[in-house]
């Protein structure tokens, strides 16, 4: 036992550590041990001059006050080390499935489309997709990208509702964090927040932050859950709009982990769903699907009259589905 200038109360374990941190920091307690159990030492001094009944308000109101229920946050490249783990089994993978757009801004389905993605870990990816006789192919590779439609070059950048695939395509940390960094998020703000009765880490945001982009990872399997990249509107002032990746039902190949189900979203509103019909991993494929310079001298470059940037996304989109639909339209 202490001496007797010393009153011994037992705080709970659970909750003294940060009471201590902020009592200790006013200069009027201190503590010992004694095994695994902790004690407040409170100096007669300061029982004198308030009384016991006001030590021990103070004391419930400290344990009362609102505290971190998650615990420890880890650090943003950390968590992305994790992530990128859960990938390292393949070197290439080949994705079947079917994709639906609605009409940006109402709920009416626009198409209904087969499409298939290769990836070439850790930075080249394609899509091959096609409706009745319309074919359209999308390839990024080392951070240069080539779309064509019905074998005329119509576009050489990345659209930004290509950016889905950044979360399963980028599996080194250096490419990871450009990509995210590219998106505007920001590696050196984690926190911890729940999405669809998952705890998540947070990167780029402190959670429910959505005003800016981050990326949504599952706390327990460290599995992407979601992409939301904010964006000034152009010539708007204060005024910004979201676009927001879900992926779903994860699910393991070959100790290599895709989620069956992503979810684009504009404002909240849905616009594009990809079901997944069939994932092979490490299939063997030719590099030449995604070699720019091939495909650059297989197909010309289509002919138009110089058009404006799209204003804001949902024109973007509305280009990109343009583009697709040509003959779609009876």
């Amino acid at each position: 036992m202490v001496g007797s200038s010393y009153n011994l109360i037992h705080a709970t374990d659970a909750r003294q550590s940060d009471a201590h941190r902020q009592m200790e920091s006013c200069g009027l307690w201190r503590y010992c041990f004694s095994g695994k159990k902790r004690y407040w030492l409170l100096p007669n001094i300061f029982l004198h001059k308030f009384g016991a009944p006001a030590v021990i308000l103070l004391i419930i109101l400290r344990l009362l006050a609102p505290m971190p229920s998650y615990g420890y946050v880890l650090e943003g490249p950390h968590i992305l080390d994790i992530m990128i783990s859960n990938f390292k089994a393949a070197k290439t993978l080949r994705v079947q499935q079917k994709t639906v757009v609605w009409q940006v801004g109402i709920s009416q389905k626009l198409v209904e489309l087969d499409e298939t993605l290769s990836f070439i870990y850790p930075g080249q990816f394609r899509s091959d997709a096609r409706y009745e006789d319309t074919n359209r192919i999308f390839v990024v590779s080392h951070g240069h990208a080539l779309t064509v439609v019905d074998e005329k070059i119509v576009s050489k950048k990345e659209g930004r509702y290509d950016k889905y695939k950044d979360p399963l395509l980028y599996f080194t940390r250096t490419k990871m964090l450009k990509a995210l960094l590219s998106l505007g998020v920001d590696i050196g703000i984690t926190s911890l927040g729940r999405f669809d009765d998952k705890v998540a880490y947070v990167i780029g945001a402190n959670y429910p932050d959505t005003s800016v982009s981050q990326l949504w990872v599952d706390k327990e399997s460290f599995l992407p859950l979601r992409l939301l990249v904010v964006n000034k509107r152009r010539g708007v002032a204060n005024e910004f709009s979201k676009i927001e990746f879900i992926y779903k039902n994860w699910q393991k190949f070959k100790k290599f982990w895709y989620p069956m189900l992503i979810e684009t979203y504009h404002n909240h509103k849905l616009i594009r769903r990809m079901n997944v019909r069939n994932v092979k991993v490490n299939e063997s494929f030719s590099k030449d699907l995604m070699n720019l310079r091939r495909l650059s001298t297989l197909y010309s470059e289509e002919r138009k009259q110089p058009v404006s940037p799209p204003s804001d996304e949902i024109d973007e989109m509305q280009q990109v589905i343009d583009e697709f639909k040509k003959k779609f339209e009876p």
